[in-house]
């Protein structure tokens, strides 16, 4: 919080993105979803959204996040929280993106019901 960040990453000792501390992480390029394939914990919004938008497992290292075009944050409490920036690697404020993403989710929620 000093530095000004909200959250941190957890990464494994060979550099590995695996998740925030608070949340699961997304990365995206395009139109593809992008998640860390180690976690710590599989949320049931990351289970959502590969059911729902065909999120790909890949291992991403801390120093492959400028190859995306930006990232979110998944946890039950926020559903979806934009990332701004990543390290020294910033990305524009997509705030659009993941409002789409958090309304069809929770349009299929509701559906299932």
């Amino acid at each position: 919080r000093r530095s000004g960040a909200d959250d941190a990453l957890l990464l494994d000792n060979q550099g590995g993105v695996i998740e925030s501390t608070t949340s699961n992480i997304v990365f995206y390029k395009g139109s593809e979803l992008y998640t860390p394939k180690k976690r710590i914990l599989n949320g049931t919004i990351i289970k959502s959204l590969k059911e729902e938008f065909n999120l790909i497992d890949q291992e991403i290292k801390l120093k492959d996040v400028k190859e995306f075009d930006g990232a979110f944050l998944t946890n039950s409490v926020n559903i979806i929280t934009p990332v701004s920036k990543v390290d020294e690697v910033s990305y524009e404020l997509d705030t659009d993106r993941p409002a789409r993403i958090k309304d069809a989710l929770l349009t299929r929620g509701y559906n299932e019901k």
